[in-house]
């Protein structure tokens, strides 16, 4: 059942890359070359700003496409290299400043790797909400931990949301059901001065001693 499971992954994986993948790389390209070529000053930041968006949408497809090919948790590779390459990264593309407050040799020995994959899956979810919805410019990132919990606060100075509202957006839900999965809790705050995430889970002593 795991191998047919793996090789339909596998498949999926190469009929996106050579559909989709193809068709992104080629829209970035068009895009850019529309940029290079305008004039006005204003439709050239317009095309700017589409193709800092195709080229994410692009990034991510390819994740998704590796993470298909390697299956989740092996694709889901170094939290700590992830977060460390954060500042750079997104100071570049969007303007957006990312304060880390974490211990790498706590993270790397306290988590397993399925949890280090969760945890890496929420933090983009709030990188992307910064970026694409509250308009912030500054992003917290505060992961700590005491001897059996791994604890976690993500806050951001955008415009906020409505957090009373009757529809909650997919990327909120995902990241509690992922904070379950974990057996842990999370909650949301938000305000026009901006939004907390917070939440806490057991560490999985039985996956962390497997990988020592």
């Amino acid at each position: 059942m795991e191998s047919a499971i793996s090789e339909l992954r596998k498949k999926i994986s190469r009929d996106m890359h050579d559909e989709l993948s193809g068709s992104l790389a080629g829209l970035k390209y068009y895009v850019n070359d529309l940029r290079l070529k305008e004039k006005d000053l204003n439709v050239k930041q317009m095309l700017e700003n589409i193709e800092k968006e195709v080229s994410t949408v692009y990034n991510q497809a390819r994740e998704y496409m590796h993470k298909l090919n390697e299956g989740p948790e092996k694709a889901s590779g170094d939290m700590n290299v992830f977060l460390q390459t954060l500042t750079h990264e997104f100071s570049l593309k969007y303007e957006l400043k990312i304060n880390l407050n974490i211990n790498k040799e706590e993270i790397e020995c306290g988590l397993s790797i399925k949890q280090q994959a969760q945890l890496t899956l929420i933090i983009k979810e709030s990188l992307t909400n910064a970026i694409k919805h509250s308009g912030a410019s500054h992003l917290n990132i505060n992961i700590w931990f005491s001897e059996s919990t791994c604890f976690f606060n993500l806050s951001d100075n955008g415009k906020g949301f409505n957090i009373n509202s009757t529809k909650k957006g997919m990327g909120v839900l995902n990241m509690q059901l992922r904070v379950e999965e974990m057996k842990g809790m999370v909650s949301v705050k938000s305000s026009p001065k901006g939004t907390v995430i917070e939440g806490s889970f057991p560490i999985d002593k039985k996956s962390k001693s497997a990988t020592l």
